[in-house]
């Protein structure tokens, strides 16, 4: 793969020039720092242990799992007490504030070429670059890079995709949401699944959303 996210970040400007995202995250939430994005490890609700925290500030804060390989939940805010991880006796799931918006629970949730057919799921590890986390794992033997930015006013988070897959279609099992609307560039999304075609770079966004009223 190539070592830049050239087309991702062009797509993120026009996101950007739309409004959808900021430059620079959310506005500052007083607990956290003011200019970075907090990722931690260790024990969160529904799901498997040494699963991630990601908070942005402002929100959303959200849970990204690494055995069962996709994101959790997503929920507004960003009052997160990681407390009971580290005090106690027994280590406690970390509590999120805020209101869970979208659940995924699909085993290897993310899928190329078959959405029936269960992928091989394999974390390789993350880094933050700048303010917002860079996730990366391999499906089978496809490499991907997952970057996850904030909608503006925490509001959802765009899901941004590198992949060593030029024009393969992928498929994320959302399953229903009643909270939340999934989308990608290009893609559709129909019966708790989203259908969407990696472009000739092997790139793809998905933008997961919580509804208006």
């Amino acid at each position: 793969m190539r070592s830049s996210m050239t087309r991702i970040a062009a797509l993120c400007m026009v996101l950007m020039a739309a409004g959808l995202i900021s430059s620079a995250g959310a506005q500052p939430y007083p607990n956290l720092p003011s200019d970075e994005t907090v990722v931690v490890r260790g024990i969160m609700p529904d799901a498997y242990p040494g699963a991630f925290a990601v908070v942005f500030r402002g929100g959303p804060t959200l849970c990204f799992d690494p055995v069962r390989g996709g994101i959790t939940f997503i929920q507004s805010g960003a009052d997160t007490d990681f407390r009971p991880n580290w005090t106690g006796k027994v280590p406690q799931p970390t509590k999120f504030g805020g209101d869970r918006f979208y659940l995924e629970t699909a085993e290897m949730p993310l899928r190329i070429g078959d959405p029936e057919a269960e992928a091989v799921f394999a974390f390789k590890g993350y880094s933050v670059d700048g303010p917002y986390p860079v996730f990366r794992y391999a499906i089978g033997d496809i490499a991907v890079e997952e970057e996850l930015r904030p909608l503006v006013n925490g509001t959802g988070v765009v899901r941004a995709f590198r992949t060593s897959a030029p024009g393969r279609t992928f498929w994320l099992l959302t399953g229903a949401q009643e909270n939340a609307v999934c989308a990608a560039i290009g893609g559709e999304w129909r019966d708790g699944r989203l259908e969407v075609t990696a472009d000739e770079t092997g790139e793809f966004v998905i933008i997961i959303e919580r509804k208006t009223e």
